[in-house]
């Protein structure tokens, strides 16, 4: 990743033409390198639950019902767009 930025003060004064009168800079002191890559592990809770999101805990799913399974990040920066697999099975 690659940032750079400038931090400057401006001193102006204004009339019918709109004249700047000084401009002053400072060094920026931040990165301006290229980063390492980082790791983040986000959380995820999956969950049965109903077409409204209410979770269910009983009673086991009947034959013939429909599943629905609940998937919310546990970070709220985090926002999951797509399950590219689900696999389930009968325990």
């Amino acid at each position: 990743m690659y940032y750079q930025g400038q931090t400057i003060t401006a001193t102006f004064t204004a009339d019918s033409d709109f004249t700047v009168s000084g401009i002053t800079t400072e060094q920026f002191d931040g990165i301006s390198g290229l980063v390492d890559q980082n790791d983040k592990t986000f959380g995820i809770n999956a969950y049965r639950c109903d077409i409204n999101r209410n979770a269910i805990t009983s009673p086991a799913l009947a034959l013939g019902a429909t599943l629905f399974i609940c998937i919310d990040s546990t970070d709220d920066s985090a926002e999951i767009k797509e399950v590219t697999k689900f696999e389930a099975s009968k325990s």
